[in-house]
């Protein structure tokens, strides 16, 4: 952390180069795991298997919708 406390533009440019390849790399990384969630539905939806298509598309609706929060607190039911 010795290279932050220095005010000089090289130093700037170099945090904002880690910067940009962090943010590219967790893009990256939740573009796969959300198309790895996709073909496991497509997978479901070829095999007839419905329980689970709807299972998993029920589960990944509510975790967009309660993320970031304690889930069982805040579902339906349990004011």
């Amino acid at each position: 952390m010795q290279w932050l406390q220095g005010s000089n533009q090289s130093n700037v440019d170099n945090l904002n180069n880690v910067r940009r390849e962090a943010s590219r790399h967790f893009r990256k990384k939740k573009k796969e795991n959300l198309k790895a969630k996709i073909d496991g539905r497509d997978t479901n939806s070829k095999a007839k298997n419905i329980r689970d298509l709807y299972r998993s598309i029920n589960d990944f609706n509510e975790s967009k919708f309660y993320a970031g929060r304690n889930k069982s607190s805040l579902k339906p039911g349990n004011a």
